[in-house]
């Protein structure tokens, strides 16, 4: 569809002068970030350590652990959509998406907590209980990110805006990400250690999680209203509108796609790195200073958003840090057992670095999508994008979950023991190669988005005529 450009150049004109207008105070903005705290403390704390938690903790064996993450990645499937559909549909007082972060939140944290209380159990039914708790866990976790994600349209439709909202969501979420890898080994020694300090570590995430999605849920109350969701054009998502949606909108495949395969890259380095510096480089405290290190870098590139958003365009950005995220895994592959631990360790933290930085550019892009595929069908169909993205990392971390414990009973990891050749290579080889082909992948798949600045004012401005003739109407 072609916009008509006697209709757009009158909305261009309009609209304020200076593009880099805010229009949501600090308090908003902050707030709103509080919610990427909440999110990244759950998504990273869980990635990093569940599996460690459930093979070498509690006794499950990797190759289930990992049909545990599948299976429920499986119900993900039919779950992600058709609740991003129900709340695409929610009209209420108190907005569209907010309700689902106020009563959902703290539900979301008490299946945190479960997932580390570890009762004692025959070995057939921690198995019963693991899968329970991680499904209820993903349910949970569902109702809280689609609606929470599908809020960065809501909180401003000013292209330039939207990389600072996304960089005080993702920026925040970096510090959070700090908190989720770096502390928690420390914070299960501190409560005793043992089965009992996951118990309580657990907890106090659980805790964390739900009050950081309600100062979201006050920050977003005057923008996500039920006057603003009436003005916005959505209709009843069958799954044929749903496949309608995601066809006509090629930039929001090719985002997904390298959403994907991001996701997969960084939740293989953060699955597997515990076992890398336990059993390969044999220092098991470096860890946490990876963890810690690691979450800074990116934390000052993902807050320098709103500027290099000037002078770089978002899309290169995500190139740029995709491609040196490649070289580095390939050039630690080669090397690791020539480098000196310093150096090693530096690698390992620019890796990170890079892999963070791409994958939350993905998420200043995806609302971009958002109005090009209501520019395409008509419908604006906002959570629905989101639980596509959510599903995807979901699917994404699953698949590397899955991959980690089929390798490592293959070549027949024994926890807690001094590690044969075979597995070290095994470790090897999933900490870098498998890394370095997510972002291959990453790269050829963004060839195909091709949403641009000037695209996105004319669909914008296209946008805005469009509803004011719908209000009249």
């Amino acid at each position: 569809m072609t916009v008509a450009k006697s209709a757009v150049e009158p909305a261009i004109t309009n609209r304020p002068r200076n593009k880099f207008l805010a229009t949501l105070s600090k308090k908003e903005l902050f707030a709103y970030g509080m919610g990427g705290v909440g999110s990244n403390l759950m998504f990273h704390f869980i990635g990093t350590f569940l599996m460690f938690f459930l093979t070498d903790m509690y006794g499950i064996d990797p190759l289930t652990v990992g049909k545990i993450f599948l299976v429920t990645r499986l119900i993900d499937a039919v779950t992600d959509p058709l609740f991003g559909m129900i709340s695409d549909a929610t009209r209420t007082k108190m907005g569209r998406y907010r309700p689902y972060l106020i009563f959902g939140a703290p539900v979301l944290g008490l299946t945190i907590a479960a997932l580390f209380w570890a009762p004692e159990l025959s070995v057939t039914s921690k198995v019963v209980f693991a899968y329970v708790a991680y499904i209820t866990y993903s349910l949970a976790q569902t109702v809280i990110n689609v609606p929470y994600h599908a809020l960065t349209p809501v909180m401003t439709t000013n292209y330039h805006e939207r990389t600072t909202v996304v960089a005080m969501k993702q920026g925040l979420g970096i510090l959070a990400t700090f908190v989720a890898t770096a502390l928690p080994l420390i914070m299960v020694d501190w409560f005793g250690g043992g089965i009992s300090g996951w118990r309580a570590t657990g907890i106090i995430f659980g805790v964390l999680v739900t009050v950081n999605f309600w100062i979201c849920a006050y920050g977003a109350k005057k923008r996500d209203t039920l006057e603003n969701a009436k003005q916005i054009a959505t209709q009843k998502i069958t799954p044929n509108q749903v496949y309608k949606t995601v066809k006509s909108n090629k930039p929001l495949i090719a985002l997904v796609t390298a959403h994907a395969t991001n996701i997969f890259g960084f939740a293989m380095e953060t699955s597997i790195a515990i076992y890398f510096f336990k059993y390969y480089m044999m220092n098991e405290a470096l860890f946490p200073m990876l963890k810690g290190v690691g979450s800074f870098i990116p934390f000052i590139m993902v807050a320098s958003l709103p500027l290099l958003g000037r002078i770089f365009s978002k899309k290169g950005m995500f190139l740029g840090g995709s491609w040196a995220g490649l070289l580095i895994c390939v050039f630690c592959y080669f090397t690791a057992d020539l480098l000196p631990v310093w150096l090693m360790f530096s690698l390992l933290v620019a890796s990170m670095a890079c892999n963070v930085f791409a994958g939350n550019l993905t998420w200043v892009l995806i609302p971009d999508c958002v109005e090009y595929g209501e520019y395409k069908t008509g419908n604006n169909a906002n959570a629905l994008t989101t639980a596509i993205m959510t599903f995807v990392a979901k699917c994404s971390s699953a698949m590397a979950g899955l991959l980690t414990g089929y390798a490592l009973a293959s070549v027949n990891y024994t926890p807690n023991e001094i590690q044969p050749d075979d597995v070290l290579n095994t470790i090897l080889i999933l900490k870098f190669l498998t890394v370095a082909f997510a972002h291959a992948c990453s790269i050829i798949a963004m060839r195909w988005y091709y949403i641009t600045p000037d695209l996105f004012e004319k669909i914008t401005a296209e946008l805005k005529i469009r509803r004011a003739a719908k209000t009249q109407d």
